[in-house]
């Protein structure tokens, strides 16, 4: 029974322990592939979520000077008593 790093005895390993460059670069090979895969299945997955965001999306030009609403974000603070839930929301 192992209950800490103590009790664990390491087996002994026989030969090498470096991989020969023959079993090593199908691996590699193997590792591009895959990184290569992860990264096209990412790119679409990104894009599926940027279409379902973007479709109920509108797209605003706005004037010089013009008044528009703006998100007002704050923070608490302690210290001064201020609730930022209590804050209004739009400036």
């Amino acid at each position: 029974m192992v209950l800490n790093g103590e009790d664990f005895t390491r087996r002994p390993t026989f030969g090498d322990d470096k991989p020969d460059e023959r079993e090593r670069l199908p691996r590699t090979q193997g590792f591009r592939k895959l990184y290569e895969e992860v990264r096209k299945r990412l790119d679409k997955a990104s894009e599926q979520y940027k279409k379902t965001y973007n479709l109920r999306r509108r797209a605003e030009e706005f004037l010089v000077n013009q008044k528009v609403w703006k998100k007002n974000y704050v923070l608490s603070d302690a210290s001064k008593f201020y609730t930022s839930k209590l804050a209004p929301n739009l400036d």
